[in-house]
């Protein structure tokens, strides 16, 4: 007999499913017949197609355990092949757990010594902050030749601080990630790969993009087998955001992506000129070169960054020349709050003629469309900014192209202009407030505040619910306050937490995630370095549902301090001096993984819900493999990194 349930149009049961997650939907829904697989393939599908579903790796409370003895052989059913071949979009992100290390294991499964891929209809993958090991190179290489159309790939800073070791021992370790990953590069731009798409964020990586080395990996005469089989340059790569460190690897870039249509350009904070460009610079800057011919078919640019100094602002106008033939152009420009030498530009009046001789390339008949946002740090008085738009409505080139509707703001508390065309939504998602300035304008639409620690912040966190109402994440430093004496600092913190004494044992219950930073266990007051062994205590009284937590460290990883008392007198540097010295001392060190081993337990062991710690630090390297030895032998069953700057564990 049938059920009332089945008796349910499937309109209906695909609106109740898109509530679902792929997780909720396989473990829960999937073999209760034949009608429901169907559906829930075609919800994953439709998903996935707007690229909100597909196989999304990133959701808080999946364990380990979980993922590795109950999901993956799951997949390994014969049963699911209809769910496989349904994807074909997959995200993975480090943040909340490390999959990064294990996206091999779940794309492809081994059948008669050879890899297959269990989503023979992948086209789209998404990698974030992820660490990039050999084998899932080697994946990736695979995947970009015969089978993604998108990727997206955001790679962990600390991938980037490890392949600059200098240590002969870990020389040996990442020489060969290196290579790979100087390789796969090279190769994402040649037609070896047939993306369509690409997302790429290699903003922190230094060594890669050393000038030789650079030209060496875009060069034809490089020792590559790509170049020997392949065409040196993509034929299929049209829409490319890539974040980088360093101008001249656009420069190198450009000339390997001929069929490219949308470019979109985020530097690392400024535009890094190597000092050998700045020759090259000056005398290009002259010339009437373009890049018609190497990107022809480029319709759209898109550059974000901060502008130095006026041979910035060259280099800016030279590009521009360069990319005249594109119909939209959308700048993001702003200023170093630090005054810098050689800012003659910056210091000339911001208005329409500005934005025309600066921002615009000398030629602009193929423009049509042009967006710009510029924040800068001036002095001007209140009234200047009416005199800033109306400049814009009186300009035969803004006028006649009809740009002339620009709207400009003025904060006077750290003297800062914010000068954007009404096409850009200027609305910012990010609040630096306590940190470097205030964007008075549109404080109700933050969604993300990050606060110096400040005797001032219970003020703070009273309004915070009629000032920031759709606040989510708060990130509170506390060791860029020095502005008190170190009592006035101890007392300074009593105050937030007196507020946060008053709530409700629940007010926090339902939080899956947070972020905090603990002061040093080695400097500072005693009051200071002993603040960390309240942690658990605090996070299984108000969070005990918590399943990630991800702390800020300015040296070790254990938050519990093993050092001894020191006495507020005038020796007490002395002291602080002579303890650091030992801490590289194997006693130490035997100390210290037994303390970050009770500072383990007693967090798995409080929180029920918990399944993910990452911990940014900074520790000697001797101290690696024995904390990594440590995990591996008190949690067997979990995924564990451990470097230098890095914890993290997965259970």
């Amino acid at each position: 007999m049938m059920s009332p349930l089945e008796t349910l149009p499937n309109e209906v049961f695909i609106i109740i499913f898109s509530h679902l997650s792929w997780l909720e939907m396989l473990t829960s829904l999937w073999s209760l017949n034949n009608r429901i697989n169907n559906l829930i393939c075609s919800i994953v599908s439709m998903n996935d197609s707007k690229r909100k579903s597909g196989l999304i790796m990133k959701d808080l409370g999946l364990s380990y355990n979980e993922c590795h003895s109950r999901l993956l052989p799951l997949l390994d059913h014969s049963s699911l092949l209809p769910f496989c071949s349904s994807i074909r979009h997959m995200c993975f992100d480090g943040r909340n757990s490390i999959d990064c290390d294990s996206i091999c294991e779940w794309m492809f499964f081994q059948k008669n010594d050879k890899k297959i891929l269990r989503f023979p209809n992948l086209k789209s993958l998404t990698i974030t902050q992820c660490y990039l090991s050999e084998s899932l190179t080697q994946s990736l290489s695979v995947l970009v030749q015969d089978q993604l159309d998108e990727l997206t790939l955001a790679c962990d800073i600390d991938m980037f601080n490890d392949l600059d070791y200098e240590i002969p021992r870990l020389q040996s370790k990442y020489g060969k990630l290196k290579k790979l990953f100087k390789y796969f590069l090279r190769e994402l731009f040649s037609s070896r790969s047939r993306l369509t798409y690409l997302r790429l964020d290699i903003g922190r990586c230094q060594d890669v993009y050393l000038i030789d080395q650079c030209i060496k990996l875009f060069s034809p005469s490089s020792q590559n087998p790509v170049s020997n089989k392949f065409l040196p340059y993509s034929t299929t790569l049209c829409r490319l955001y890539i974040h980088i460190r360093y101008t001249y690897i656009l420069e190198h870039i450009i000339k390997h992506v001929p069929s490219l249509e949308q470019l979109t350009i985020k530097f690392n904070r400024t535009l890094h000129i190597a000092p050998p460009s700045i020759s090259f610079i000056e005398k290009s800057s002259k010339s009437n070169e373009s890049w018609f011919n190497k990107v022809p078919k480029l319709r759209y640019f898109s550059l974000k960054t901060i502008i130095l100094n006026d041979l910035e602002f060259t280099y800016l106008k030279w590009l521009l020349n360069n990319l005249n033939h594109v119909e939209k152009l959308k700048l993001h420009l702003g200023s170093d709050i630090i005054k810098q030498a050689d800012q003659d530009i910056w210091e000339s009046p911001i208005d329409a003629n500005f934005v025309q001789r600066h921002c615009l390339p000398d030629i602009i008949n193929k423009i049509i469309y042009f967006d710009f946002f510029i924040s800068c740090h001036i002095r001007l008085q209140p009234i200047d900014v009416e005199n800033v738009v109306n400049s814009f409505k009186c300009h035969p080139l803004f006028v006649s192209r009809q740009w002339a509707n620009i709207k400009c703001f003025y904060n006077p508390i750290v003297s800062c202009l914010h000068l954007f065309s009404t096409y850009v939504n200027p609305t910012l998602r990010f609040y630096n407030g306590l940190v470097t300035h205030s964007y008075l304008f549109h404080w109700p639409n933050i969604q993300y505040i990050a606060i110096d620690l400040h005797p001032s912040l219970y003020v703070f966190l009273q309004q915070l619910d009629e000032i920031f109402s759709c606040v989510s994440p708060i990130k509170v430093y506390t060791e860029n306050y020095r502005s008190c004496e170190e009592l006035d600092f101890q007392s300074s913190l009593a105050e937030p937490f007196k507020t946060l004494d008053h709530l409700k044992k629940n007010a926090l219950s339902t939080v899956r995630y947070a972020e905090f930073g603990i002061p040093s266990c080695n400097l500072g007051s005693n009051e200071s370095a002993y603040i960390g062994k309240h942690l658990v205590p605090f996070l299984s009284i108000y969070m005990p549902n918590l399943h990630s937590l991800h702390l800020w460290r300015p040296d070790d990883f254990p938050w519990t301090t093993i050092r001894p008392d020191i006495p507020n007198t005038c020796f007490r540097m002395n002291s602080i001096r002579r303890w650091i010295r030992c801490l590289t001392t194997p006693e130490s060190i035997v100390q210290h993984v037994s303390i970050f081993e009770q500072d383990l337990c007693q967090l798995v062991e409080q929180l029920k819900h918990f399944v993910f710690l990452h911990i940014r630090g900074d520790i000697n390297h001797q101290k690696v493999e024995a904390y990594q030895a440590m995990v591996q032998n008190r949690f067997p069953n979990s995924r564990s990194f451990v470097n230098t700057s890095k914890f993290s564990l997965w259970l």
